[in-house]
C-alpha cells in the first residue's frame, strides 16, 4: 500500500512541477510579437476557435491560455469575443491531454524530456532556454499522469477499495459531488479525470447499468463544477478582463452540467439514444471512450457559445467592465499602426510614456489618501514592458545606424521612466507606512507636493517643448539630495520627542525622494533638444 501511494503522490509532485514550467516558460514566450501574431491569425471568432484548439493541444494548460488571452485583450489586439472563442477551442484541446495519457506516450514523452534536459546543461542551448524548460515540463506532466494512473490501478488489489467504492455508487450525485470536491482539493481537473481513468482500467466498475461506469459520466461532468469553484475563487479580487476571462469559464462549464446532467437522466432512465449511446458504439477500450465523451462534451457545449458570443460578450462587458487600473495597463497607441515610419513610431512610443508619467500622479493622489498604489503600480509597469517590447521590435525593424540612435534615445527615456516607476512607488509605501506624528505627516505632504509638481512639469514639457519649462525643471530638481539632508538634519534636531519609529520613517523616505529628484534630474538632461531632435511631437496630430 505505500509503494501504491508513493507511486500516486510521486505522480502528483511531477504533475504539477511539469505544469508549472510548462506554464511560467509558455507566458515568458508569450510577447508581444507572438500575441501580435496570434492576433492576426484571428480575423473572426471561427479562426480564434482554430487557434485555441491548436494551442490548447500544444500547451495543455488552460492557465497559459487564459493568460495569453487576457493578454492580448488588454492590449487591444483582439476583441472579447475572439477572447472567448480561444478559450472554447482551448478547452477542446486541453482535454486532449486525458487521450495522451490513455495511449501511453510515455516513451514519447521520456525521450522529449531526455533530450531537453541534455541541451539545458550546454551553454549554446541558453537562448532556447524557456522552449527547453516547457518541453521538460511536458515530459515531467506526461511522466506524473501516467506514474499515477499506474499506481490508482494497482489499488484493485484490496478488498476494501472496491466495498468502499461499490457504497459510493449509491447515487448518480455521490459521484457528482465526489468529483467536483476531489478537483476543488487538487486544484486539477485533469488529475481528477486521470485518476478515475485508472479506476476504470483496473476494472473496479461494471458495465451494468447503475453499478459503474454509467457513474462515471457524472463523474466527469462534476469535475466541472470543481473547476468552477476553483476560477471562482481565484477571480474574487480580478477586475476587468482578467474577471471576464475567468467567469466566462465558470459560464461554459455550469452550462455544460445544466444541458448534459438533464440529458444523461433522460438516457439512463429513459433509453433514448444520445450522446452516452454515440460514444460506447465508438469500437475503443471503455476508458478512451470516456476521454471522447470528455471531448465532445467540450464540443458540443462550444456550438452555442460560439453562435451567442456577441451577446454573451456585451453582457460580460457590463458586468466587469474594464476598471481605471486596467485602462492604464492597455496600450492606446502602440499597435500594428506604430510601425507606420520610424519618427510616427517613436512619437506614438513617447505618448504611451507620458501615460505611465500620468500614472505617477495618480500614485501620489492614492499616498495623499493614505491607500496604496499596488494596483497601480501594477498596470503601469505591464504598460512599461509592452513599451519596451514595441521599441525592441523596432530596433529589428530599423536596424539602420541612424534609426538605431533615435530608437535608443526613446529607450534612454524608457529606462529613467521605469527607474522612476520603481522609486515613486516605493516612496509611496514609505510614506504609508509612516505613523499618524505631526512631524511625519507634514514631511510627507512635502515629499508628495514636490515631486508631484516636477512630474506634472515634466509631463508639460513633452507635450509643449518649451526651453523656459525644461530649464525650471533641471533647477528645481537640481541638488536636492543636500536640501533634503538639511530639512532631515534641523527636523531631528528640534525635535527631541520624535520616535525611533518616526525618525526611522522619515530617513527612508527622504533618501527615496532624493533617489527621485536625481532620476527627474537625469530625465530632464536627457529631454535637451539635439542639434537634429529624433523625437518631436509637432506633427503627431498628422498622423
Amino acid at each position: 500500500m505505500i509503494e501504491i501511494l508513493g507511486g500516486i503522490l510521486g505522480g502528483l509532485g511531477f504533475f504539477y512541477i511539469g505544469m508549472w514550467l510548462l506554464t511560467e516558460n509558455l507566458k515568458a514566450l508569450a510577447n508581444r510579437r507572438l500575441r501580435m501574431a496570434a492576433a492576426n491569425l484571428v480575423p473572426n471568432r471561427f479562426a480564434a476557435l482554430l487557434l485555441g484548439s491548436f494551442a490548447g493541444a500544444i500547451s495543455q494548460s488552460s492557465a497559459t491560455l487564459a493568460f495569453v488571452a487576457v493578454g492580448m485583450l488588454r492590449a487591444g489586439f483582439i476583441s472579447a469575443e475572439r477572447a472567448f472563442a480561444i478559450l472554447i477551442g482551448g478547452n477542446v484541446g486541453v482535454t486532449l491531454m486525458v487521450l495522451f495519457v490513455l495511449l501511453d506516450l510515455r516513451l514519447v514523452a521520456y525521450c522529449i524530456g531526455g533530450a531537453a534536459g541534455i541541451l539545458l546543461a550546454t551553454r549554446w542551448a541558453s537562448r532556447f532556454r524557456h522552449v527547453l524548460l516547457a518541453l521538460f515540463g511536458i515530459s515531467l506532466l506526461f511522466g506524473g499522469l501516467s506514474l499515477m494512473r499506474e499506481s490508482a490501478g494497482s489499488i484493485s488489489d484490496y478488498s476494501w477499495v472496491e466495498e468502499l467504492l461499490n457504497y459510493s455508487l449509491s447515487s448518480y450525485w455521490f459521484s457528482f459531488v465526489a468529483a467536483a470536491v476531489l478537483t476543488f482539493v487538487l486544484q486539477s481537473g485533469i488529475v481528477v479525470i486521470v485518476f478515475g481513468m485508472a479506476v476504470v482500467s483496473a476494472g473496479l466498475l461494471s458495465a451494468d447499468p447503475g453499478h459503474g461506469l454509467d457513474h462515471m459520466y457524472m463523474y466527469i461532468l462534476g469535475v466541472h463544477i470543481g473547476t468552477s469553484c476553483i476560477l471562482t475563487m481565484l477571480s474574487w479580487n480580478l477586475a476587468g478582463s482578467a474577471r471576464r476571462i475567468a467567469m466566462f469559464h465558470v459560464l461554459f462549464n455550469i452550462a455544460m452540467c445544466c444541458i448534459f446532467v438533464p440529458l444523461f437522466y433522460i438516457e439512463v432512465s429513459t433509453g433514448v439514444p444520445l450522446l452516452i449511446t454515440l460514444v460506447e458504439n465508438i469500437d475503443l477500450a471503455v476508458e478512451k471512450q470516456l476521454a471522447i465523451y470528455l471531448i465532445l462534451l467540450q464540443v458540443f457545449n462550444g456550438i452555442p457559445f460560439i453562435i451567442f458570443l456577441t451577446p454573451v460578450g456585451r453582457l460580460y462587458a457590463r458586468l466587469w467592465p474594464d476598471s481605471a487600473v486596467e485602462s492604464i495597463s492597455r496600450p492606446q497607441y502602440i499597435q500594428d499602426r506604430g510601425h507606420v515610419g520610424i519618427e510616427a513610431s517613436l512619437q506614438l512610443a513617447v505618448l504611451e510614456q507620458l501615460r505611465v508619467l500620468t500614472a505617477f500622479s495618480s500614485y501620489l493622489d492614492a499616498a495623499r489618501q493614505r491607500s496604496g498604489a499596488d494596483s497601480l503600480s501594477s498596470a503601469a509597469r505591464q504598460l512599461l514592458g509592452e513599451i519596451s517590447e514595441f521599441l525592441t521590435d523596432m530596433r529589428q525593424k530599423f536596424p539602420s545606424r541612424l534609426h538605431a540612435e533615435h530608437i535608443d534615445t526613446v529607450l534612454t527615456r524608457q529606462r529613467f521612466i521605469e527607474w522612476l516607476e520603481n522609486r515613486i512607488s516605493e516612496l509611496c509605501e514609505d510614506l504609508n507606512n509612516l505613523p499618524d506624528d505631526e512631524t511625519a505627516v507634514q514631511m510627507r505632504d512635502l515629499l508628495i507636493e514636490s515631486v508631484d509638481s516636477i512630474v506634472l512639469a515634466i509631463i508639460d514639457e513633452l507635450r509643449n517643448e518649451t526651453p523656459e519649462q525644461r530649464s525650471m525643471i533641471l533647477e528645481l530638481t537640481r541638488d536636492r539630495d543636500e536640501a533634503l539632508r538639511r530639512i532631515r538634519r534641523r527636523i531631528f534636531s528640534s525635535e527631541t520627542d520624535l520616535t525611533d519609529e518616526v525618525q526611522a520613517g522619515i530617513l527612508k523616505a527622504t533618501n527615496t525622494a532624493a533617489e527621485i529628484f536625481s532620476l527627474l534630474h537625469r530625465l530632464a538632461q536627457q529631454m535637451q533638444p539635439a542639434e537634429e531632435p529624433p523625437v518631436t511631437l509637432g506633427r503627431i496630430d498628422n498622423l
